[in-house]
Formats: C-alpha cells, sequence, structure tokens
C-alpha cells in the first residue's frame, strides 16, 4: 500500500512539472498579448481570430476561407543549428495551417539579429522545407540590427471547410496522429524529425491528410503539437473549446530514446491531435495508417473543463480551467 502511495505522489509530481514547463509559461504570455488586442480582433470579415492555430477570415466574394498564422523559433535553436532553425520556421507555420484543415499558399519572414554566416544558413533551411512542402517564400524583412538572433515565418492559407476549437463537443475520440519514422535532434533540445527523410509528393499527401479530415467532415477540431507538447497541445485545443477530458497515456507509443515524460514533451515535425465524433474514430485513424503513420484513440472529451491524466490504475490532474487558463483568464474559456 505504501509503494502505491509513492508511486501515485512520483506520478503527480511529474505531471505538476509537465503543466509548469517553460513551453507553456510561453502560451500564458502569448494569451495576455491576445488579451490586450482582443478589441481589434474583428473590423467584419474574421471568422476565428486569436488563439487558434490559424486566424480564419471570410473570402471576399468566394467560397472558403483565408488563414493566417506567425510562428518565430527559440533564439537558442538560431545559436546552436541556424539551418534547423530555418527549417523548422517553415514547417510549424505549415503545420498551423494543415491543422486548420487548410492548404499553405506562400509565407513571409523576419530576420533579425543574425550574423552573415547565420543568416546564409537559416536562409539554406528556409529553402529546404519550402522545396520539400511546395511553398514559396515570397518577402520578407531583414534587420541586421538585435541582441540576439530572431527568426519568425508568416504564413497565408486557405481552406475549404475548416478543423476548429469551438466545433468541438464532449464525448468526442481525442486522436494523436505522429509519424514515428524519424530521428531525435539536437542537444539539448526536445525534437522529432520525420520531415528529413521524406520526399516532397510523400509529405504533401501525408499533410493533406487532414484536408480530407475537414473537407469530409470526418473531424470537428485539430491541432498540431507545438513546443508545447502533446499534452500542453490538448490543452489549448480543450481550453479555447470549453471542454475538459481523460487522457490515457498508456495508448502514447513513445518511440526508443524518449522515455514518456520526455515524450509528451518533444516538438514532432509531423504531429497532430484531432477531435471526432464517436464512431468515426476507426475511419480516421485509418487514413493515417495508410500512409503507416502511427495513430490511436488517446481519451476522451467532456464537459468539466478538467483535464485528468490516467496511466495504469495512477491517475493526476493536469489542468483545471476553472481555475486558471492558458490562454485565458478563469471563467473566460
Amino acid at each position: 500500500m505504501r509503494f502505491c502511495f509513492l508511486l501515485a505522489n512520483v506520478f503527480e509530481q511529474q505531471v505538476r512539472a509537465l503543466a509548469a514547463a517553460p513551453a507553456i509559461r510561453r502560451k500564458r504570455a502569448a494569451g495576455r498579448a491576445l488579451q490586450r488586442l482582443a478589441d481589434v480582433a474583428d473590423f467584419g470579415r474574421t471568422v476565428a481570430g486569436p488563439g487558434d492555430d490559424a486566424a480564419v477570415l471570410r473570402k471576399a466574394g468566394f467560397q472558403g476561407y483565408l488563414l493566417l498564422a506567425a510562428d518565430s523559433v527559440l533564439s537558442s535553436l538560431v545559436e546552436q543549428c541556424p539551418r534547423e532553425a530555418g527549417r523548422a520556421a517553415v514547417l510549424v507555420n505549415a503545420n498551423d495551417i494543415y491543422a486548420m484543415g487548410g492548404r499553405p499558399v506562400a509565407m513571409v519572414n523576419v530576420l533579425a539579429g543574425l550574423s552573415e554566416d547565420q543568416q546564409d544558413e537559416v536562409c539554406a533551411g528556409m529553402r529546404l522545407e519550402c522545396h520539400r512542402l511546395g511553398i514559396p517564400m515570397v518577402g520578407g524583412h531583414v534587420s541586421p540590427e538585435g541582441r540576439e538572433p530572431f527568426v519568425a515565418v508568416s504564413v497565408l492559407g486557405e481552406a475549404r471547410r475548416l478543423l476548429e476549437d469551438r466545433r468541438a463537443g464532449p464525448g468526442e475520440k481525442i486522436l494523436l496522429a505522429v509519424d514515428l519514422r524519424g530521428r531525435r535532434w539536437g542537444d539539448g533540445i526536445l525534437n522529432w524529425d520525420s520531415h528529413e527523410a521524406k520526399g516532397p509528393e510523400t509529405l504533401q499527401a501525408d499533410l493533406g491528410i487532414l484536408c480530407s479530415l475537414a473537407e469530409e467532415k470526418l473531424c470537428t477540431a485539430a491541432r498540431d503539437v507545438s513546443n508545447a507538447g502533446i499534452l500542453g497541445t490538448l490543452a489549448l485545443l480543450l481550453e479555447r473549446a470549453g471542454l475538459g477530458a481523460e487522457v490515457f497515456l498508456d495508448r502514447v507509443v513513445v518511440p526508443r530514446g524518449f522515455d514518456l515524460f520526455e515524450w509528451l514533451q518533444t516538438y514532432p515535425s509531423y504531429g497532430f491531435l484531432l477531435l471526432c465524433q464517436a464512431g468515426r474514430e476507426s475511419q480516421v485513424l485509418g487514413r493515417f495508417e495508410e500512409r503507416g503513420i502511427w495513430a490511436a484513440e488517446i481519451g476522451v472529451t467532456d464537459r468539466s473543463r478538467v483535464v485528468r491524466l490516467r496511466l495504469a490504475e495512477q491517475e493526476a490532474l493536469f489542468m483545471d480551467f476553472r481555475r486558471e487558463g492558458i490562454l485565458s483568464s478563469p471563467g473566460e474559456s
């Protein structure tokens, strides 16, 4: 009995550490900025504003939607591996568009505080990923000034139908899809790269699964797994949807070289969380399995606004949106 109590206590401590991770703290900082800009988020064409993977605008005179997103990469990554930072800046933005059910159209970048060598390497990485994804980099801004390197990209996309957090409801299945055919890279950085070995045709078809799931109305909502990790990303989705969930961690497959709690904090180049109505999960999972991508049902949503984690016989609280939000203040989500 004493041994079981100690195990449960360790699990609760590990879960608390996940909830307090630096990547989630950064998301809270983003939430404060979003709240300060809330009154200028819509002047008539905004369908979904700040907080989702991409903002959604109505196309003037056309069916469908325009999508806009922007992401920067950590300065530490630019310093350690500028070419990978350039790649990452492109792929994280592309994933944001695909996670909304859209297709990227074009990108622009902002580079600041880079040496000439760093700029060359960052641009080389961007070129690699743009070729791989088939997305043009059509412009940007460069400023050599700055005390530390800064790299950001913004992306324009379009969608016929959306995967959107606010469409989600209670009782939906939580699905996780990650391409495990990759490698861990980076010192002191939790990253999993499954893009590098793929050709453009294969990668674009793999990402296109998200578009078909949206257009065929098989899923309600989705998020690409960000640097907040699997659980942090799921928490962002649930908070925006006003939902809670029960999540079964023993259903998550962990690649060799990681332990479970490292993997839950890792950024995968191809990783998506999706919600679908009960009864559709087999069809959705089959789309990924057909292309050799691991996917599984890992939980179910509910109305509690609390995220509970289970591992074998252990249970722990990860997030309680009734008390504290990530992007919103308590009671606002």
